[in-house]
């Protein structure tokens, strides 16, 4: 994944952990599946995510890669970078908590 594609991601999680919306996962296009589902399993980890919007993320990961359950097994095959993404979802969302 480039930088520009993370970043559209990362942006796109946040928005979607404020206002969920099924749809737009299953259009979103800057990413690959397997690594759009990776950040639905990263965002539904988070601690400051709401039972709620935790089960609609773990939802739609299923949704997008249905034989892979496991965030472990969805880093490996997309290799997506589960620990640089974490860091840079807690990054945004803490300069968007100061922000407003």
């Amino acid at each position: 994944m480039t930088r520009e594609g993370e970043a559209q991601l990362i942006e796109f999680c946040l928005a979607q952990e404020a206002a969920f919306d099924k749809f737009e996962w299953l259009r979103f296009d800057s990413a690959a599946k397997d690594e759009l589902a990776a950040a639905a399993r990263c965002m539904a980890g988070r601690s400051d995510v709401d039972a709620g919007t935790r089960i609609r993320f773990l939802h739609i990961a299923k949704e997008l890669v249905p034989d892979i359950s496991t965030v472990a097994g969805l880093v490996k095959q997309s290799r997506f970078d589960l620990a640089r993404f974490s860091n840079l979802i807690g990054r945004a969302h803490r300069h968007a908590l100061a922000a407003s």
